[in-house]
């Protein structure tokens, strides 16, 4: 069997012009993309032949050059912007875990209702 031709991609936050960042600690800017980077990234590997798959799609190791593009924050700007790119270049499989879909969720209901309190 030959080996598998997937590349697993994880991504935080994009960072977008004007917009204030989820976290400010330095652990955790380090890791923050700017939404130009991430497109040319996209780029690169749509022009490199790359697929985009889901993590299911990508768990059964397929043999075409793939990749799996993952974000684990459940920052806003995986739906916003890295979602309209990911189309853009047809690498669909946005991949963000039930707890990332919750929390964006969250962020939907309180930047449209406002925060509460108990």
């Amino acid at each position: 069997m030959a080996p598998s031709r997937i590349v697993f991609l994880m991504y935080h936050e994009l960072e977008l012009p004007g917009r204030t960042l989820v976290q400010s600690e330095p652990g955790y800017v380090r890791y923050i993309l700017p939404i130009e980077t991430f497109r040319g990234q996209m780029e690169w590997l749509k022009e490199s032949g790359y697929q985009g798959l889901s993590v299911s799609e990508a768990s059964s190791y397929p043999q075409e050059r793939s990749v799996c593009i993952t974000f684990d924050d459940g920052c806003e700007t995986d739906l916003i912007s890295a979602a309209p790119v990911l189309r853009e270049f047809g690498l669909g499989g946005l991949s963000i875990s039930l707890l990332d879909f919750l929390a964006l969720l969250v962020i939907s209901v309180q930047s449209r209702f406002g925060s509460w309190t108990r």
